[in-house]
């Protein structure tokens, strides 16, 4: 092993080494056990860097404002965000494989949602070619604060070829998509591939750098359990996921310099929040609460991109409020109707696949929340409990 204050400086690290072998590692393995052992080590918790804790300069603040909706505007909002020809998201391919209602509503009740769905469709995304972007009034593009610091430039890790050409094949789509642009700045970090469960690999951008020279944003999601068990106990909830939720926020021009790296098409740099980057929990977090700030929290809970949507928790006798509407259904329907609208002003999507509208239970931040109670996924207890 090579001492700590001997070892080459990071930017010309070629090769991993694994320290503190473990008896755990004292037999035999297979290649497959170690990639997976490595590839879960990229971002060691006692290596985490950490941002700097100093003032902003002038209390500078993000701009933009809440939206408050009809609330602090005239009865009719002339606003409008994407609009898009009907049915051209909401296909009856997609609209069959979407979680609304289950077998809890009836067929009025689950048209109620749809039209819903509809009447926000520009608010909806199955793929990255429908993703929103945020409206500047909410917020203006992101800047990224820093104190002062001399460029750097980081050398890229070596990866396998067919890695590689993964690699390169993911900067030519978010080149085409708009999420990245070329660069001609001093800063270069360098970037690698991490395998995700499907198989599939995420393209990780090393900001550890960035993060070492910005300043912190103090702000945070809430707590977990505060979050989860807010949507116990109700007859109806709702869960929406962001489609790719840092991709809708736009960064400033004088901040993407800051996360450039080489790829094999050039040096290029983030238009979006980056993933990674110590602020983006922070920055996120008050984005949505800004767009959703006249339902929270009342109606609407936010953790980072994901939302929940309580619903009554009275079932009214099943009162019917129109012909197959049970009242405690229109109640929650009118409660994702504001939701939807403030996301479709914002500019935001949602997934159209990934959320679960008009349920008897959600499943969220890996918690089962239903009527009678608030309890952890089952294949996570599994896992828990396997020797």
């Amino acid at each position: 092993m090579v001492p700590h204050q001997l070892r080459p400086p990071e930017t010309n690290i070629r090769n991993i080494t694994v320290e503190n072998i473990d008896e755990t590692f004292g037999n035999v393995v297979r290649k497959r056990e170690w990639e997976v052992y490595i590839r879960t080590l990229y971002k060691r918790k006692d290596r985490k860097v950490n941002p700097v804790n100093t003032p902003l300069p002038n209390g500078v603040n993000p701009g933009g404002g809440p939206n408050f909706g009809s609330t602090h505007r005239p009865p009719v909002d002339h606003r409008s965000g994407k609009i898009v020809p009907k049915g051209s998201r909401l296909t009856p391919e997609r609209l069959a494989r979407m979680k609304i209602g289950g077998e809890m509503l009836s067929e009025n009740e689950k048209q109620l949602f749809i039209d819903i769905l509809f009447k926000y469709e520009g608010a909806i995304a199955f793929d990255d070619s429908e993703m929103g972007l945020l409206n500047p009034e909410i917020e203006p593009p992101v800047k990224i604060h820093t104190v002062p610091h001399t460029p750097w430039q980081q050398q890229n890790i070596r990866l396998p070829r067919a890695m590689q050409q993964e690699a390169t094949k993911h900067v030519r789509e978010k080149l085409e998509n708009g999420m990245l642009e070329f660069s001609q700045g001093p800063y270069r970090s360098r970037y690698f591939l991490v395998e995700k469960k499907d198989g599939k690999y995420r393209f990780i951008n090393d900001v550890q750098p960035l993060n070492k020279v910005t300043i912190r944003d103090s702000g945070m999601p809430p707590s977990v359990d505060e979050f989860s068990e807010d949507f116990a106990g109700y007859l109806i909830v709702t869960s929406v996921d962001y489609y790719s939720g840092y991709n809708e926020i736009p960064l400033d021009k004088d901040s993407r310099d800051l996360t450039a790296f080489l790829s094999d098409v050039g040096l290029v740099r983030s238009t979006r929040l980056p993933q990674g980057w110590c602020n983006s929990v922070a920055t996120f977090q008050r984005i949505v609460g800004k767009v959703h700030c006249r339902q929270i929290p009342h109606e609407v809970r936010l953790f980072i991109d994901d939302a929940g949507m309580k619903g009554p928790k009275s079932r009214y006798n099943d009162e019917f409020v129109a012909p197959g509407i049970r009242r405690f259904v229109a109640e929650h329907a009118e409660i994702f109707r504001k939701f939807m609208h403030d996301a479709w002003i914002a500019g935001l999507t949602i997934s159209g696949l990934k959320s679960a509208i008009g349920m008897p239970g959600i499943e969220i931040v890996g918690m089962i929340c239903d009527y009678d109670r608030r309890h952890p996924e089952e294949k996570k207890v599994q896992k828990i409990l396997q020797p």
